[in-house]
């Protein structure tokens, strides 16, 4: 999959699984077969620790029960970096004690090959990952990492749209009568005026203004009439 097709799609994408299913596709085109997409820590959109997953299950119950989440050096030196990187890179900067070793070791044991990771660092000391890697070793990683860059920081813009975005909130019920009353208001009619116009008393087209008001949680005219505009009750 193209870059220019994962973001018109990925942008598209109505639901968090929607995106998901897109995201490993498009990682799946790279080599990328196996993915953890995890909240690090301090991460406002979920309790869960790991947000999506593609990892064998037998590897994931075996690095929980090993408290490898401590031990991990993707996890302690990953948060140091601000772009993607192959697992190689970090064995190359930093000096991976013993254990470190061992875990990365025993992933490649686990058939996790040719690894690579993202770190998404957000406002508060928020920091989500991404990481791949590839049930063969046969995946270009290095070479990759700037498209694997570009297409985790699009998946991670829309998740967090697709999260955050509250239901859109249902138009205010407003009766027939009150509907003409700010019509004729949003056309810059007086109260008078369109008391003449609708055959009411200048009193009933205030009364029906304080229940426009109330309904829009409005303060004014003005903000009456542009709620009114904003959820579609009246018309320019």
């Amino acid at each position: 999959m193209d870059l220019t097709t994962f973001f018109e799609e990925s942008t598209a994408a109505r639901s968090v699984e929607d995106a998901s299913l897109l995201f490993k596709r498009a990682l799946g085109d790279m080599g990328f077969d196996r993915m953890m997409y995890s909240a690090l820590q301090a991460h406002r959109l979920s309790e869960q620790v790991c947000m999506i997953s593609t990892y064998p299950d037998n590897w994931l119950e075996y690095y929980v029960s090993s408290d490898y989440m401590t031990l991990d050096p993707l996890r302690r030196y990953g948060q140091l970096q601000r772009t993607a990187f192959s697992w190689d890179m970090l064995s190359e900067r930093y000096r991976f004690s013993r254990i470190e070793k061992k875990v990365m070791g025993e992933a490649r044991d686990a058939r996790l090959y040719d690894g690579a990771a993202v770190p998404l660092h957000g406002p508060g000391g928020e920091l989500v990952g991404l990481a791949v890697a590839s049930s063969e070793p046969n995946a270009d990683t290095r070479r990759l990492l700037p498209q694997l860059n570009l297409i985790t920081q699009q998946f991670h813009a829309v998740y967090n749209t697709l999260v955050e975005t509250p239901a859109e909130p249902a138009p205010p019920s407003l009766s027939s009568r009150e509907r003409e009353v700010l019509q004729w208001a949003a056309r810059g009619k007086s109260n008078w005026v369109i008391g003449e116009l609708l055959h009411i008393s200048e009193h009933g087209v205030d009364y029906h203004f304080r229940n426009i008001l109330r309904k829009l949680e409005a303060d004014s005219r003005i903000t009456a009439v542009v709620k009114g505009l904003y959820y579609g009750v009246i018309s320019v």
